[in-house]
């Protein structure tokens, strides 16, 4: 019997350590201190810092909601000005082509033109050229044949080309009468050309515009459409994170309220535990909205900063 009554003796001390309901003397101090008014208020103070960051935090998101709405309104005007561009460039590819066509046709009228008066003045050379030869011809005749005697007579009869060359004279005017009507026609088949290539150039330019323009309508689409997504991201994280904090910081308020109602050893030492694990995983969320924040911020126009953060 005095063995049993040793052995219950024992366990009766052994049982409160193994259970955790004893705490020693400096682990208790400890949790005195821990849960000291002055560490509450040092607490508190953190909690009301990470409400702050939360109230700018719901002040982003109102900022980017407004922010998203309107790139998507300019991202719909965009859309709606490539549209129109797209139905321009319609008309004016349709007008390049019947332009091509056009200035197609008056080059051929004017190669055509151009050979015609070519032949026309090829053949003016040729008959005044034979003009020439008789005209030098006759006076050649009339130097040989001239003595100064009796046989000048001849001179008149054997060097008369007066008919030929009249009949030339005759073919030279028609040439150069035909040679003026080409010209006429050639200038006209000329300035078609280059009405028609101004014109070509001018619609070439207007489609080259326009496309320019539906590129640029393009890349501000898609710049747009890319700012769009990482402010989407961006609040997917914000409001997640205000999610986190609303949960994490009501169970720090709890916390807090409950360490100045606990009046055990025990209950102080759960507390101050519970409080000093939601204290870091505060500082944690803190630390990971200050960065989604500045992230925010440099999405943000740089004339949105201070209108965004919280008052």
């Amino acid at each position: 019997m005095p063995r049993v009554k040793s052995l219950l003796s024992l366990l009766t001390l052994i049982t409160p350590l193994l259970t955790g309901t004893v705490l020693f003397p400096v682990e208790s101090m400890a949790q005195d201190e821990a849960l000291s008014p002055a560490v509450i208020s040092q607490y508190s103070a953190k909690l009301a810092d990470a409400r702050k960051l939360q109230a700018d935090i719901k002040s982003r998101v109102a900022c980017l909601d407004a922010r998203d709405a309107e790139l998507s309104a300019r991202r719909d005007k965009f859309e709606v000005a490539l549209g129109d561009l797209r139905r321009r460039e319609e008309p004016l590819i349709a007008e390049l082509n019947r332009q091509q066509e056009q200035q197609a046709q008056f080059r051929t009228l004017y190669d055509t033109e151009r050979e015609n008066y070519d032949r026309q003045y090829n053949e003016l050379v040729h008959y005044q050229r034979q003009k020439y030869a008789q005209e030098e011809e006759v006076r050649r005749c009339k130097r040989d044949l001239s003595s100064g005697g009796v046989f000048d007579w001849l001179t008149d009869t054997s060097c008369d080309l007066a008919n030929s060359i009249a009949h030339l004279v005759g073919a030279i005017q028609s040439v150069e009468g035909r040679i003026d009507a080409a010209e006429k026609r050639l200038r006209a088949a000329q300035e078609g050309v280059r009405s028609a290539e101004q014109k070509l150039d001018e619609s070439r330019n207007a489609l080259i515009a326009t496309q320019e323009q539906s590129v640029q309508v393009r890349d501000s689409i898609r710049d747009t459409e890319n700012e769009i997504f990482q402010l989407k991201s961006t609040l997917s994280e914000l409001r997640n994170e205000l999610q986190v904090h609303n949960e994490l910081f009501d169970d720090f308020a709890n916390a807090l309220a409950q360490a100045q109602s606990v009046d055990t050893a025990d209950a102080r030492a759960r507390t101050a535990r519970k409080i000093a694990r939601i204290s870091t995983l505060i500082d944690e969320a803190v630390g990971q909205s200050q960065a989604t924040i500045n992230r925010a911020n440099s999405i943000l126009p740089a004339n949105w900063g201070q209108s965004c953060a919280a008052q």
